[in-house]
């Protein structure tokens, strides 16, 4: 995919998409029982912890999809 013709706005939209996708596969990660890659969790991090912190993450883009025109699923509006 080229991203050179995509505006600023675009490419933030599409960035924070991939962030979402990769929250919600650590979140499957944690609820499956295995820490999840990319985060700075801990073996003594309770899984509990880190789904409390995913789902702050993944609540927090959803905002910034929404603030930039896009719905919680990074379509745009």
């Amino acid at each position: 995919m080229d991203l050179t013709n995509l505006s600023d706005r675009d490419r933030l939209i599409l960035g924070l998409r991939f962030r979402l996708k990769h929250i919600r596969l650590a979140v499957a990660e944690v609820e499956a029982g295995r820490a999840p890659d990319g985060f700075d969790f801990t073996p003594m991090d309770a899984p509990e912890d880190m789904l409390a912190v995913l789902q702050r993450l993944e609540a927090d883009v959803q905002r910034m999809l929404r603030n930039n025109g896009a719905d919680d699923s990074g379509s745009l509006n």
